[in-house]
C-alpha cells in the first residue's frame, strides 16, 4: 500500500497508474464544481483484482462536499478540492484535473462515471493503439503539441503525431508532449475508447457495517 501511493498523485488512481502513462493537457473540460456534488458523496471500496486477497488492509476512499479521503489501518491522506484536486461537470460525467507531477502547468485527468452502486473511475492515459507503436488512442481526437521539458510556459506549434512521453528534438533537446482539449472532442473519445472498458469501480458501501 505505502509503495502504490507514493507513484500517484491523485487518491483515485493509487491501483492503477504504476503500470500506465498518464495523459497531459493543457486545460480541464466542462464547468467547474466548487463542491464534490452530492450525488457521488459518501463511501467506498476499491474493487480490482489488486486487493481481492485475505491478507489485504482495510482500505477506502471517502468523498465529501471538500475533499477526498483515503483511509486504511495505517494513516489517513486527504485531498482538497481546490486544492490538491479540482473537479469539473461534462454531460453527465464529472472530471477530475490535478496537476502533472513533472509539469505543474499541465493537467492529469479522470473520468467518473456514477453507477447505481459505486463509481466507475477512468484514468486517462496516453495508452497506444493495439495496431500502431506509435499513435495515441487520444490521436484521433484532439491534437498535440508539445513544450521543452525545462520551460513551464505551453507552446502552441503544432507537431506530428507521437506519445505524451519526453522525446528528443532536432537540436537534440528533451520535449514533452501534450494535448489541447476541446470538450465536444473529449466527450467523444471517452464514450468511443473507453467507457465501459476501462475503469476502476468503486463500490458504495455503509461505514457502520463495514468489519472492523
Amino acid at each position: 500500500m505505502k509503495t502504490l501511493k507514493k507513484i500517484v498523485v491523485f487518491v483515485f488512481a493509487a491501483c492503477l497508474l504504476a503500470s500506465c502513462n498518464q495523459a497531459k493537457f493543457d486545460r480541464i473540460p466542462g464547468e467547474k464544481q466548487e463542491s464534490v456534488p452530492q450525488e457521488i458523496q459518501g463511501t467506498y471500496d476499491i474493487q480490482l483484482d489488486l486487493f481481492k486477497t485475505s491478507k489485504r488492509d482495510s482500505f477506502f476512499i471517502v468523498l465529501t462536499a471538500n475533499a477526498i479521503t483515503q483511509i486504511d489501518k495505517n494513516e489517513t491522506q486527504e485531498n482538497r478540492i481546490n486544492q490538491e484536486f479540482y473537479m469539473f461537470r461534462l454531460k453527465n460525467y464529472w472530471v477530475l484535473g490535478y496537476p502533472d507531477a513533472n509539469f505543474s502547468s499541465l493537467w492529469n485527468l479522470a473520468v467518473i462515471e456514477s453507477m447505481p452502486n459505486g463509481l466507475r473511475v477512468y484514468v486517462i492515459s496516453d495508452e497506444k493503439k493495439k495496431k500502431s507503436n506509435k499513435l495515441s488512442r487520444i490521436t484521433p481526437y484532439l491534437p498535440e503539441r508539445e513544450t521543452p521539458l525545462n520551460h513551464e510556459q505551453i507552446m502552441s506549434a503544432p507537431v506530428p503525431n507521437g506519445s505524451a512521453n519526453p522525446m528528443e528534438d532536432g537540436k537534440g533537446q528533451n520535449m514533452l508532449k501534450y494535448f489541447m482539449m476541446n470538450d465536444e472532442q473529449f466527450l467523444q473519445y471517452f464514450e468511443k475508447e473507453l467507457q465501459g472498458k476501462d475503469f476502476i469501480y468503486l463500490k458504495k458501501i455503509n461505514p457502520k457495517g463495514k468489519k472492523k
